[in-house]
This record gives structure tokens, C-alpha cells and sequence, in this order.
């Protein structure tokens, strides 16, 4: 049986990667660390302000430049089917955000075959958006979001990485609990 532990399903010691309810997945294993507060190591981190509101008491990262996206890079393992989620909203709404899993910041992508480059418009109402791709080799990805216009803020938070197809709420990464 495993037992949940700050929003983290542990068995015998060990963070378990999903958990399924009725043959729907309920729980899936964060795979990226310092979701809750930006803590650790983040590309464009500095170019993203903490803002003063803080979403379901999760530190949000605000942006009103285009590009830089706020990503962490993820060593994914071949032919894994990966969703990538977060909370997002706008200062305006309509504002596109790109949601980019590029790897080592190469178009071409060679993990990500072909690379996922997806567009969303995004409301001025804090939303849960997600997005779905599959490896085609092992490497490094970074899921990032990104605005692409200025002038215009885009707000994010509860970055969460899982295996699967299915995008579950936010959970702290197991490495994180025990900090």
C-alpha cells in the first residue's frame, strides 16, 4: 500500500511514478525539482520576476518580454511518452504562450522527433494548461513556456513533468519532500 506524503505517493520506502483509480490515472510522479518555489537550477530564471501573488501557495515567475522561456532541462529516457504541465494566465487576454520541449536548445531536436513546439492562448484566469509528447531517443529536454509578444505578462507556476499521457495536479518532486 502506498501511503501519500506532502502530496507524494511513497511504497516501501520509494516514490511511486503513478497512481490509477478505477483505470484512471490520478497521481503521476513530478520529475522536475524546485516546482513550488523555483528552487535549483532553471534556464532564463533571472530574467523571470517573482511576483507578489503566490497560486494554490505555489511561487509564481512572471514575464513581460517575449522568448526567454523559463524551462529545466530533464534527462528523458528513449520512447517515453512524457506531459508537461503548468498554471498560467496573462495580463491580457489572447496572449499567445509557446510550450516548448526542445532539447539542449536545438531545433532540430533529435529526443523530441519531430520537435514539439505547441501555441496556446492564454485567458487572464489562472488555467491548468498541458502538453503531450513522446522521445524518440534519450537525452536532454527542456519543457520551457514563453511568451511571444511584449508588453504583455505572462504569470506561471506548478511546472510539473510526468511519464504519461495524462497531466495530474501538481505534486512536489520526492527529492523535494525531504529538503
Amino acid at each position: 500500500m502506498a501511503d501519500i506524503t506532502h502530496g507524494t505517493w511513497i511504497k516501501d520506502g520509494k516514490a511511486v511514478d503513478a497512481i490509477y483509480q478505477g483505470g484512471i490515472k490520478v497521481y503521476g510522479r513530478n520529475l522536475q525539482t524546485g516546482t513550488q518555489d523555483w528552487q535549483g537550477e532553471w534556464g532564463n530564471l533571472s530574467s523571470w520576476q517573482v511576483d507578489d501573488e503566490n497560486y494554490k501557495g505555489l511561487t509564481v515567475r512572471k514575464h513581460s518580454a517575449a522568448w526567454y522561456g523559463l524551462g529545466q532541462y530533464y534527462g528523458a529516457k528513449p520512447n517515453t511518452t512524457y506531459t508537461f504541465s503548468f498554471y498560467a494566465k496573462a495580463s491580457e487576454a489572447s496572449n499567445i504562450m509557446n510550450i516548448y520541449t526542445l532539447d539542449s536548445e536545438d531545433w532540430s531536436s533529435p529526443v523530441v522527433s519531430p520537435p514539439v513546439f505547441a501555441n496556446r492562448a492564454v485567458t487572464t484566469e489562472w488555467q491548468r494548461y498541458s502538453i503531450t509528447f513522446t522521445t524518440k531517443s534519450g537525452g536532454k529536454i527542456n519543457p520551457s513556456v514563453a511568451s511571444n509578444k511584449y508588453y504583455i505578462t505572462i504569470y506561471v507556476s506548478g511546472y510539473k513533468l510526468e511519464k504519461g499521457d495524462v497531466a495530474t495536479p501538481w505534486t512536489p518532486a520526492p527529492e523535494d519532500i525531504s529538503k
